[in-house]
């Protein structure tokens, strides 16, 4: 997915949100053992260590996150409690995401999807 204004760099306060944000993501998706996903989570947490700020918002927006089916937003979550806590967190993801200028193409709409789901669960 193609970003609106690629940032070169994150500030420190910036990678602390978005590994609390991501972490959330993770510790659903390893508890309710999605390996796969999580396996996306714990790299973008790398990158965050690693300081790789262009390769981490470019894995951020890329097709493990947001594309189609084994993507982390497309996990199917058969626990009401869980889907909802796991859809607060994409949805807080996404916001972040525009807050911080790097929400690439079509994830707005993937937002809506996500808020339309929990209206109905």
């Amino acid at each position: 997915m193609e970003l609106f204004m690629m940032r070169e760099e994150l500030s420190l306060q910036e990678k602390l949100e978005y590994r609390n944000i991501l972490n959330g993501i993770g510790e659903i998706l390893l508890r309710l053992n999605f390996l796969g996903q999580y396996q996306v989570i714990s790299d973008l947490l790398n990158l965050l260590d690693k300081n790789e700020d262009m390769i981490f918002i470019k894995e951020l927006n890329g097709v493990n996150m947001w594309g189609g089916a084994g993507a982390v937003w497309e996990v199917g979550i058969q626990e009401k409690k869980d889907e909802i806590t796991f859809i607060n967190k994409l949805i807080e993801l996404i916001d972040f995401m525009e807050t911080t200028n790097v929400l690439g193409r079509g994830i707005k709409s993937i937002k809506r999807i996500l808020s339309s789901i929990k209206q109905v669960t």
